[in-house]
């Protein structure tokens, strides 16, 4: 009940943006611009036994259910990595979350020469703890692994979690989401004054059309 509340006092405090989202870029657009890199595509993890809640193991790095990818989430990056490879999307810096799932996922997409980046961890809110804290310097050392722009003509690819963007003051998408849903990415660009905004959203789905890869049966 403590972390419930935790989490609740959390959300109300950050709050929802204000206005009206921003236009959002057509995959097929998202795909142009990411042709010419500059941009960081924050991806979160395909599927997960979502009947478990690992934040033990997620704190630690072990594999357990919840904690690593069901065969469908393999089968899922193992797609996202023919989309990359088929459209030519340039890719840089590739920075993992530590967690099982994350880390199976940047094997399956990427092979070796990816780094652990325990920033992209959100915080996992304890009782006795201070959510709104453990945000804020998790957000500085967010911040701080994104202030170096990737190398010209590539892209920084992050392997993260549902709330990862919370993390650079992303708490809800142009969509009207707070969070990514499993395997869905969020390409982000920088403006003038160096803010990181979303600029498109691609789902599983917009990544198989773009792949010409069929979307599987549902269960």
């Amino acid at each position: 009940m403590v972390v419930s509340i935790s989490w609740l006092t959390f959300a109300l405090a950050v709050g929802a943006a204000e206005g009206e989202p921003p236009a959002l870029l057509s995959p097929e657009a998202a795909v142009a611009k990411l042709s010419e890199g500059g941009l960081v595509i924050a991806f979160r993890h395909t599927a997960r036994d979502s009947d478990h809640t690992p934040f033990e193991a997620d704190r630690t790095g072990a594999c357990v259910p919840g904690s690593e990818l069901t065969e469908q989430g393999k089968q899922d990056a193992a797609d996202l990595r023919k989309v990359l490879a088929k459209r030519a999307i340039p890719v840089g810096p590739v920075h993992v979350s530590p967690t099982c799932r994350t880390r199976e996922m940047a094997e399956i997409m990427f092979g070796d020469g990816v780094a652990e980046a325990p920033e992209l961890l959100p915080p996992l809110v304890k009782q006795g703890g201070n959510p709104l804290a453990d945000w804020e310097a998790a957000g500085d050392a967010m911040r701080r692994l994104l202030a170096e722009p990737p190398p010209e003509g590539q892209n920084r690819v992050l392997l993260g979690h549902s709330r990862t963007l919370w993390l650079v003051d992303i708490r809800r998408l142009p969509t009207g989401k707070a969070t990514l849903a499993e395997g869905a990415a969020a390409v982000l660009a920088r403006d003038d004054a160096g803010t990181l905004s979303v600029i498109a959203v691609l789902d599983l789905d917009d990544w198989r059309r773009l792949g010409d890869i069929e979307t599987p049966a549902a269960e």
